[in-house]
């Protein structure tokens, strides 16, 4: 819980996800997270190189979503507008 509380924080969006959503995201953090731990220790090459493309579409997903329904609501809110004038 403490993770996916986190990580809603961190992407508003996250948190009115579906919970299967946020699971999904949660697991992938804590695997990185386990990853990125143990790798001062050793880890496989193979499995670090695997992780961090998993963190970097984690990050890019969290960083630069999808802006399709912001430019539905856009779009409508000058359609409204338009129509007025």
């Amino acid at each position: 819980m403490r993770y996916s509380e986190m990580l809603g924080r961190l992407d508003p969006s996250l948190a009115a996800a579906p919970e299967s959503v946020r699971k999904d995201v949660v697991e992938d953090w804590l695997r990185i997270n386990g990853v990125f731990n143990a790798a001062t220790h050793s880890v496989n090459p193979k499995e670090f190189e695997d992780t961090v493309e998993v963190f970097e579409r984690l990050l890019e997903d969290r960083l630069a979503p999808p802006t399709l329904e912001k430019e539905d609501a856009i779009s409508s809110f000058v359609r409204e507008v338009e129509s007025r004038a």
